[in-house]
Parts: structure tokens; C-alpha cells; sequence
């Protein structure tokens, strides 16, 4: 059975459950007077999770996500409107004071006659046990979770808790398969429009619509939430402060290969102090501490263009931080306040995170570097692997909304923590790292090569082999991914490899020679630390192969299967 057709019939099937189980839904936020007091107290909170679900089934049945969903994802489908069928039957089972009408509503949202065909055609079965594994960590990571989540409720208080749960991570799951599928064209107007019909829907999907924002802000057009502060600043607005000493000093390389680069490390700008504290100003006169990111202007690639191109850019980027930083738990990434021109550069300025303007803030790059700093990775795996998972889930973000870095690396991951009782060691907070150097950053279908990495060696490094060619394939997902595959083999291994050491070692050898350098090493050092799975989703990251141009489907999913491969497995992981 082809792909599409499996697919599709599975997506069906789950639409069918939907409907059963929206006869529960809908009768329960409709008939009030049918339901205990206690049931009656939870109206309006079902009310909003049937609206979701309604939402949901709608989407089902839009034909490019019936092409375009995966099997796996499918059953992903199947699996959760099952669940949710049994837990808004309980809930009539328990609830619903007439017996009459309660007997007739378990009737008619019964799916009993859908399981036992699904049982008699084996449907399942049909796709691949591959298919079915990545499926069932999804759904067994998310009961696991729900285990946790509801341990020591009561019955009542599980049962509605348990509702609105599950279809969370149903919408969740619709956050990370429907927005992929939508504002490919490149026609902008096209790509706006179908953001905005498929995927934004800020009433009944909160997670897929908060995507909707982000794709509508790299599209360069209105968001859904107008965005009323101006991407442009004052340069009277920002105060920089003089900059702090170095975070991490190295002595002069003796090899003239090796540039003084590495000789001084500040602590947000990590080896090419390309950052520094400010103080911020808004319009109002309210003052705050900030960051300043500084850019330098756009090389000959831009001459050719008016100014306005690039000043597009830079707010199309200011804009779509603003939106993603919304919700820090899930674009890892710094609020910007706007962009600032100086005579030869210009500043993106950063907010601060809450809670973190007297913290301590170092690269991924200083700390690596830096040995006080790296034992508290060394001492404890946990923190390892929840800086890995960090990383990787923010990464899955970004592509879902069709958003490339173009330049990930470790001086372009910043970690705040404080001192711990004895003030001589900073405590960082593995789990919420922010992921800056936007400034090469573009959407999936944006001219490549606006803004150029040089060629240093540190860009090298984290470069995939084919963007090291002579005529090199337009930016793409994959390569993102390469650079993902190095961080989480230098964060496994505790060697950062942007250093003298490791320059003087291969500074000679080819771009597909050091690719399988990293591989080798994530057969060895990685796997005997941290095992064999986080040594798979190393390798995965590190072994991925440029794909044809404006091939869609694949685009798509890869990221699907980096969400499975990379994202998920992670999560497997157990210390």
C-alpha cells in the first residue's frame, strides 16, 4: 500500500474517531442541566478543548494534509483520538445524571466497529515496524508524562485534567505536522494566504496558531497579533557598557594557522566579542539591562539592491523574534527590542530573560572552554543530555516554521545561571539555554547567502561539507542539522573543538575528512558516555545529505524525521 494511501485512510479513521467522540464533546458543553454539579463546574473548561478538537478534525480533512502526512504521524493521530474517545465516554459514564440519554451517547460515540476493523485488516501492521516505533516513543513518552502530571488527583479532577492534557499534545502534535505543510509558495502574498487560512487559527489552536505568527513574521507579513513598537531604534536608546574581562585567555598560538581569535573570549560574545551589555531605553524612558548583538553591514551581495531590502530583512528578523520569544519554553530565543545603525555595523538589541538581569551569562563556547565550568557537565550526564534536548527541540521549532540559523554553534548558544553558596562556582541552568547569532538567519525560501559566513576556521567546523564547495548548495534545513550533530558530539564528549588544540590537529584536513573525524568520534568517546542512542542521534545529525532544490516533500520530512530521529530519542534517554 503506497505511502499517501496509508496515510490518508489512517488520518480518515482518526477524523471518524473525532466525530464519535465529539458527540460526548458537544453534548457536554451544550447540556449543562444533564450533569452533576461537579460535572457542571467543568463546562467551561471542556467548552474550549471540544472547540480544539473541532479544529482539529477540520484540519484532517484538508487534502495537503491528507498528501502529506506521514504513516507515523498518522498513527501518532489514531493513537490520541483513541484516548480521548475513552476519556469523554468516562466522563458521560460518570456525569451524565439520565440514564437514557447516557446510554445513547455511549452508543453513538462508540468506536468499537472502527477498532475491530482496524484489528480484522490488521491495519497497523501495514506500515513498517520502523513506522510503528517512532509512533509509540511519541505516545509512550506523553502517558508517561501524563502519569506524572496526574499523580495523587482525584478522580474528577484527573478525568477533566486528562481531557484537556491530551488534546494539548494533540494540538501540539498538529504545532509540529500542519504548519510544514503550508506557505511554501514563493509567491509571498500566495505563502501569507495560506498561513493564514490553514494554520492560524488563534481561537481553536493555541500551539499551531502561535506558529502561524512566527511564519506570517519571516514571511514579512502582518502578523495575526500586530506588533505596534517599530524594528528601527534610536542609537540614543542604547548605552553599551564597557565590555567585561575575558571570559577564557588563551596564550598566543605559536602556528601562524591559528589567529589571535582565540587569544581573548568575552563572556555573551564568546571568541569574536561580538556581543556586549547595554543599557536599553524605550520610548516611555523605562530603563533595563540588554544585550547588543553587532552585525557588520551587508557585504557586495547587497550593492545591487536598495536599502530597503536589507532594512526589510533586519525587521523581518526583529519581528519574528518578538514572536517566537513569546514562548520561551518553546523557541529557546531572546526577545529583540529592535535594531539600531552605526557607521559601519548595527545592533540587534536583546532583552534580558525574566528573573536573569543580575545572573551570570556565558557562552556554550566559554563554558567548554573554561574548566571550573565544564565539571559541573562532566560531574552530572543529566545536565549533558538536558542541554541536548534543549537544543534539539528548539532546533525542530525553528524548521517547523520554515526558519534557518545558518551559523548554530556553541558562542551562539548563551546559559545564564548564578553563583552557588560559596560564590566561586556559577550554577548554570542546563535546560534553558538561548540560541542567538541570528544575524545569518533566514526563512527556508529566502535568497541564500544574503549575509556570508566568512571562512574561519570555527565556521568550518560546524559548516556541512557541502557548503564548503566551490559552488554550494542554497542553505538548507540539513545543514543546520550538521551543525547540531557537532554541538551535541563536542557537548558529549566535552572537547570544544574551536579550539588551538584542535585547529593545529586538523586545520589541514578537508571539509568530508573532518566529517569523518566527527564520526568516528561518535562511535568511540560518545558512545562508551553516553550510549548508544545519543550516539545514534549524533550520527544522524552529522550524516545528513543535501537535498534537491524546492523539493518539498522532502524538506518536509526531514523535519518530521528529525522530530522522530533526533527529538524524540533524546527523550528516551534515560539517566
Amino acid at each position: 500500500m503506497a505511502d499517501v494511501v496509508f496515510a490518508a485512510i489512517a488520518i480518515n479513521i482518526a477524523s471518524e474517531m473525532l466525530v464519535k467522540t465529539l458527540i460526548c464533546g458537544v453534548h457536554i458543553v451544550q447540556n449543562a442541566n444533564c450533569y452533576s454539579t461537579q460535572g457542571q463546574e467543568c463546562m467551561s473548561r471542556l467548552r474550549t478543548e471540544v472547540s480544539t478538537l473541532q479544529a482539529i478534525n477540520a484540519a484532517f480533512k484538508s487534502d495537503r494534509v491528507q498528501q502529506r502526512i506521514r504513516d507515523e504521524d498518522s498513527l501518532s493521530y489514531l493513537e490520541v483520538t483513541e484516548i480521548l474517545n475513552s476519556l469523554f465516554r468516562d466522563f458521560i459514564g460518570r456525569q451524565c445524571l439520565s440514564a437514557d440519554i447516557k446510554a445513547k451517547l455511549l452508543v453513538d460515540s462508540s468506536i468499537d466497529g472502527t477498532l475491530k476493523k482496524l484489528e480484522e485488516e490488521d491495519f497497523p501492521k501495514k506500515a513498517s515496524e520502523a513506522q510503528r516505533e517512532q509512533s509509540f516513543k511519541f505516545i509512550r513518552r506523553v502517558k508517561e508524562e501524563a502519569a506524572w502530571t496526574f499523580f495523587k488527583k482525584d478522580k474528577s479532577e484527573r478525568l477533566v485534567g486528562s481531557i484537556e492534557f491530551w488534546v494539548t499534545k494533540l494540538d501540539r502534535l498538529a504545532s509540529w505536522t500542519f504548519p510544514g505543510m503550508f506557505g511554501r509558495s514563493k509567491n509571498k502574498e500566495q505563502a501569507i494566504k495560506e498561513v493564514i487560512e490553514y494554520v492560524n487559527d488563534s481561537r481553536l489552536l493555541p500551539a499551531t496558531n502561535f506558529k502561524a505568527q512566527i511564519m506570517a513574521a519571516r514571511l514579512q507579513g502582518t502578523p495575526a497579533i500586530p506588533d505596534t513598537t517599530p524594528p528601527k531604534l534610536e542609537s540614543k536608546q542604547v548605552k553599551p557598557i564597557e565590555r567585561m574581562p575575558p571570559a577564557v585567555s588563551n596564550q598566543s598560538p605559536a602556528d601562524p594557522k591559528v589567529k589571535s581569535s582565540f587569544i581573548y573570549r568575552t563572556d555573551i560574545g564568546g571568541a569574536e566579542d561580538r556581543r556586549q551589555w547595554a543599557n536599553f531605553s524605550d520610548k516611555n524612558g523605562k530603563k533595563c539591562k540588554a544585550i547588543v548583538e553587532w552585525k557588520d553591514l551587508p557585504g557586495t551581495e547587497w550593492s545591487t539592491l536598495p536599502d530597503k531590502a536589507f532594512t526589510d530583512e533586519i525587521d523581518a528578523l526583529v519581528r519574528t523574534l518578538r514572536a517566537a520569544a513569546a514562548k520561551p519554553e518553546t523557541f529557546r530565543v531572546l526577545h529583540c527590542f529592535g535594531w539600531y545603525k552605526e557607521p559601519h555595523r548595527f545592533g540587534l538589541v536583546y532583552r534580558l530573560p525574566p528573573g536573569t538581569e543580575h545572573r551570570q551569562c556565558q557562552t556554550l563556547g566559554n563554558i567548554l572552554s573554561n574548566p571550573v565550568c565544564k565539571a559541573q557537565l562532566e560531574s552530572n550526564l543529566g545536565n549533558r543530555l538536558a542541554l541536548a534536548k534543549a537544543l534539539a527541540w528548539t532546533m525542530l521549532e525553528l524548521h517547523t516554521v520554515g526558519w534557518l540559523h545558518k551559523s548554530f554553534h556553541p558562542d551562539n548558544i548563551l546559559l545564564f545561571g548564578e553563583r552557588g553558596p560559596d560564590g566561586s562556582v556559577v550554577e548554570f541552568d542546563w535546560s534553558s539555554p538561548y540560541v542567538v547569532g541570528f544575524y545569518s538567519s533566514r526563512s527556508s525560501a529566502a535568497v541564500s547567502g544574503k549575509l556570508n559566513m566568512s571562512a574561519e576556521w570555527r565556521d568550518r567546523i560546524y559548516t556541512h561539507p557541502d557548503r564548503q564547495k566551490v559552488t554550494r548548495p542554497r542553505y538548507q534545513k540539513v545543514h543546520d542539522i550538521y551543525s547540531l550533530g557537532v554541538v551535541l558530539l563536542e557537548l558529549g564528549s566535552l572537547d570544544y573543538f574551536a579550539t588551538e588544540h584542535n585547529k593545529l590537529e586538523h586545520v589541514d584536513k578537508s571539509a568530508e575528512k573532518l566529517q569523518e573525524v566527527f564520526l568516528e568520534r561518535t562511535e568511540g568517546t560518545l558512545k562508551k558516555i553516553l550510549g548508544e542512542t545519543f550516539c545514534d542521534v549524533a550520527a544522524f545529525c552529522l550524516n545528513g545529505e543535501t537535498i534537491p532544490v524546492d523539493d518539498e516533500k522532502k524538506d518536509y520530512d526531514l523535519t518530521c524525521e528529525f522530530r522522530s530521529q533526533v527529538c524524540e530519542n533524546l527523550e528516551q534517554i534515560k539517566i
